[in-house]
């Protein structure tokens, strides 16, 4: 399923954008229990607490995702005030070498 997905843990919110939706999921759920990013040991806490929300915010075309994981992310409020690290996946490029939020 191709979509743009929510996750809220630690009372922010993280929006993603995927090709299969339920594959980032479980991605998201395994790297709780390994990464020791702030993001990853909310939700390791959140899960543990049955806490954790996954939401799919829309399903949409391939070619949408982009556009619509940066609305939604300013829609949520997630890079000033949640979880996500850019405006979306097409700005990860021009930041891969420089400081990241979390």
């Amino acid at each position: 399923m191709i979509g743009i997905y929510k996750i809220k843990t630690g009372g922010k919110n993280y929006i993603g954008a995927s090709e299969n939706i339920e594959e980032s999921f479980n991605r998201h759920k395994r790297n709780a229990y390994f990464s020791r990013s702030a993001f990853y040991k909310s939700l390791k806490k959140d899960l543990i607490l049955n806490t954790a929300q996954f939401d799919i915010i829309t399903i949409c075309k391939k070619e949408e995702l982009d556009d619509l994981e940066e609305y939604y992310i300013l829609k949520y409020d997630s890079y000033f005030n949640g979880w996500n690290r850019t405006l979306g996946r097409k700005y990860n490029v021009a930041l891969k070498n420089k400081e990241r939020r979390w």
